[in-house]
């Protein structure tokens, strides 16, 4: 299943001022009403006498709300390629250049002619 919480940031950031899906749009109906029934948004969803979702409307964002896009947006930023090569590519290169630099050191003496 794809991962919703992209969508929770997108739905959440319209919800601020009022927002309501427009009719077929059943997986944003979906969303708000969950986002509704969990406290982070003012609104309801709109079952049919089934209890499938067919619409929603939002009216603000809670202060849980807001709360909650902030925790979503800083777990997407920290798992996003540029985060994890921040966190991984400096200790790793650090690393390699450690490893290498003795062998450069020794390459460029052979090089120009350095002798020690």
């Amino acid at each position: 299943m794809k991962d919703p919480r992209p969508e929770y940031v997108r739905l959440l950031k319209r919800s601020i001022e009022n927002f309501t899906p427009e009719p077929g749009e059943k997986r944003e109906a979906t969303l708000i009403g969950e986002l509704a029934d969990a406290g982070y948004v003012k609104g309801a969803a709109l079952p049919d006498q089934f209890g499938v979702t067919r619409g929603a409307a939002s009216w603000g964002m809670t202060v849980e709300g807001r709360l909650f896009l902030r925790r979503l947006e800083k777990e997407l930023r920290d798992e996003s390629l540029w985060s994890r090569l921040r966190r991984w590519g400096a200790p790793i290169l650090a690393y390699v250049l450690g490893v290498a630099t003795p062998v450069l050191s020794e390459w460029l003496k052979i090089l120009f002619h350095v002798k020690p």
